[in-house]
């Protein structure tokens, strides 16, 4: 199976629009893409591992391998990017966001332990001061804690909040 393609193609007034795969790519699943949509929540929301899910769906009699869930999980996220960068874009243009980040374990190959990495967290919210300007959140993650990492969608005319 092909990979699908994100491209960008120009607009009228001269930006580029971020176009998504086509509705073709996403049909490419072996199975229905509800099942890519239940894995995604089960693995992102509910924080269970695939090997897990693996051994859940096993229970009910359905024989979906744990390398097959991680290529939809791949696949899924290459759908979701461009709205990644949407989301990302839309908060590095507001004035003020507030920001923090949380640490996380990351595995470290090769010496058997775990490191450990930031998500970064930016949040823009304005109903506190009734700016109709859609809240959003955008997260970011870092191998380490250093000054370059934190930002990403930050500039000198934005107000951060820590």
């Amino acid at each position: 199976m092909r990979t699908p393609e994100i491209r960008s193609l120009p607009s009228i007034d001269g930006s580029s629009q971020i176009i998504g795969p086509s509705k073709t790519d996403i049909c490419t699943f072996a199975y229905p893409r509800t099942n890519a949509a239940h894995i995604m929540i089960a693995k992102f929301d509910d924080h269970i591992p695939l090997y897990r899910l693996s051994e859940m769906y096993d229970r009910l009699g359905i024989d979906i391998s744990r390398s097959v869930m991680a290529d939809w999980v791949g696949r899924v996220s290459i759908l979701l990017a461009p709205l990644v960068l949407a989301i990302r874009a839309h908060v590095a243009a507001v004035d003020r966001i507030h920001t923090d980040d949380t640490p996380v374990d990351v595995l470290d190959p090769g010496r058997g332990k775990t490191k450990t990495g930031r998500v970064w967290v930016y949040v823009f919210d304005g109903s506190g001061y009734q700016d109709p300007t859609p809240g959003a959140i955008a997260y970011y993650y870092s191998p380490d804690r250093k000054g370059a990492h934190p930002g990403p969608c930050c500039t000198d005319q934005m107000v951060i909040s820590i």
